[in-house]
């Protein structure tokens, strides 16, 4: 748990990193919902960390996963 609390903080800190600047850009996704750098840079932090524990990552900036990638092995693990 220490290990994610890092993280998030991690995140955190690279999200205050870009909003301290007044002028930072939002920019539109596809789906026309805002997007900043701090966005991505967060995004990019903590799927560092997910993907050291073979996590599946499911958030608004990667890309979309199905349904049996994000709870297949929960799901096989509770029949055992």
């Amino acid at each position: 748990m220490a290990i994610a609390v890092k993280y998030a903080i991690g995140a955190g800190e690279e999200n205050l990193k870009i909003y301290k600047d007044k002028n930072f850009q939002v920019s539109r996704k596809e789906d026309k919902s805002p997007i900043t750098l701090a966005d991505k840079k967060a995004h990019q932090v903590i799927k560092e960390f997910l993907s050291e524990y073979g996590l599946p990552i499911l958030s608004e900036e990667g890309k979309t996963i199905s349904y049996q990638e994000r709870f297949g092995n929960f799901l096989d693990d509770r029949s055992s």
